[in-house]
């Protein structure tokens, strides 16, 4: 693992490329989301745990709720054991996907808050590269693209839903950044949202 990572730090082709390296490790990010929040001062919220079978299914392939999911939804489901009955069915509610879909969001309101299980954000600036592109390279945190994010959660809350709010950006320039300081920012581009709701 060191010497992959020495690697991809050190060699000039890997220049702007994202890598996923495994040596292994079970991770849970139940053990390390305590020690994010300690850096940032804050308590980590309890971990919510789903069947260790789960995987998720693209939304516009299967519907969670007997009907078609709005788009930047996608379930959330256990693969076959008997547990993972259809009305166990969690949610997650991807901002960037109901935004470059260019569909309301008011549908997202009638989600029972009980069925999501996370909610992911990310924002783009207008473009005209292909939403693939933008997705893969050229995301933005919260707030410093176009998209109507404060809208996008003023219908998250109306379901009730209270649980954790994740920022998935993949940027190619943000990965060149200190990891540090492109944490903070995170944290204070999506709290300047919140507080502006």
């Amino acid at each position: 693992m060191t010497r992959c990572i020495v690697w991809v730090a050190s060699n000039p082709n890997c220049a702007n490329h994202a890598f996923n390296v495994s040596n292994g490790d079970c991770f849970r990010w139940r053990d390390v989301r305590p020690q994010i929040a300690k850096k940032f001062s804050m308590t980590a919220g309890r971990p919510r745990t789903i069947t260790q079978h789960a995987y998720r299914i693209r939304a516009d392939l299967l519907g969670s709720l007997g009907h078609r999911l709005p788009a930047g939804m996608e379930n959330l489901a256990g693969s076959e054991p008997p547990e993972c009955r259809p009305d166990a069915r969690l949610l997650l509610c991807f901002s960037f996907y109901a935004f470059v879909s260019d569909i309301p969001l008011n549908d997202i309101a009638d989600i029972p808050a009980d069925k999501i299980f996370m909610v992911e954000l990310s924002d783009f600036a207008a473009s005209a590269l292909p939403p693939i592109e933008i997705s893969r390279h050229y995301r933005l945190f919260p707030g410093e693209g176009h998209s109507p994010m404060q809208s996008f959660l003023r219908e998250v809350i109306k379901t009730g839903y209270a649980g954790c709010l994740s920022v998935e950006v993949f940027n190619a320039l943000y990965r060149q950044s200190d990891p540090f300081d492109t944490a903070h920012r995170s944290m204070a581009c999506t709290t300047c949202i919140l507080q502006s709701l």
